[in-house]
């Protein structure tokens, strides 16, 4: 692997395509209805051997505002309901105890960190995320990528990318269909799946769980005969 496993987060940079390249395309139906076309995602074969992940904070770019920190709770709570892995999410303070500060904003994780990831927080992968756009008002707006990364070796078991516009039709009808499966009657109100539309922190758990999704196999229910 080297002295240091380079994680690209920009969707489609070098270092990114190469990653994919070593993937194999993952042929299983995503746990809930055919993803939009504004999600696209990979899963190595081996993605089933990590139990224990931690959930880092997530990095974001230079234009986006602290609002965006709303992201790894959601993928740390989503990534728990998928059922395959034990979760433990990482504070900004533990994450800068345990990595090099410097490798943070340049996007990297060296070796060096994931075996110190391994050992201090007893987990097998880590779960590091990029934003790259987040409009935390009116129209929202959401671009972002997951990578799930080994602490053994620095393989990236899946990788996940949307943009999710809340202005795009489409995203509204796939709100519509997540707000009607997965946000109970807590959040019901006279505003219903508008809402997710109009909290933050209810479309960052809307984005969050339609990209841990695809982490688990699922096959549609065959029509019942009549």
């Amino acid at each position: 692997m080297g002295n240091s496993l380079h994680v690209a987060y920009r969707c489609l940079t070098p270092a990114l395509v190469g990653a994919i390249l070593l993937l194999s395309a993952c042929s299983t139906t995503p746990r809930w209805k055919p993803l939009p076309a504004h999600i696209s995602w990979r899963a190595s074969p081996t993605v089933g051997d990590a139990q224990r992940v931690a959930v880092l904070p997530a990095w974001v770019a230079e234009n986006v505002g602290r609002s965006a920190d709303s992201i790894a709770p959601a993928l740390a709570a989503a990534l728990r309901e998928t059922g395959r892995y034990e979760v433990t999410p990482v504070g900004k303070e533990l994450r800068d105890t345990l990595l090099k500060t410097s490798n943070i904003p340049a996007s990297i994780i060296t070796a060096e960190d994931l075996g110190r990831l391994r050992d201090k927080l007893q987990v097998d992968a880590v779960l590091v995320a990029r934003v790259e756009q987040f409009t935390a008002y009116d129209p929202l707006a959401v671009g972002l990528t997951v990578h799930l990364v080994s602490c053994q070796d620095g393989t990236v078991l899946w990788s996940a990318t949307g943009n999710f516009d809340s202005r795009r039709e489409d995203i509204q009808n796939d709100i519509q269909w997540w707000h009607s499966r997965h946000a109970g009657t807590a959040n019901d109100n006279i505003s219903g799946w508008r809402l997710t539309m109009s909290s933050p922190e209810l479309f960052c758990r809307y984005v969050a769980d339609r990209l841990c999704g695809t982490l688990v196999p699922h096959e549609e229910p065959k029509p019942k005969r009549r």
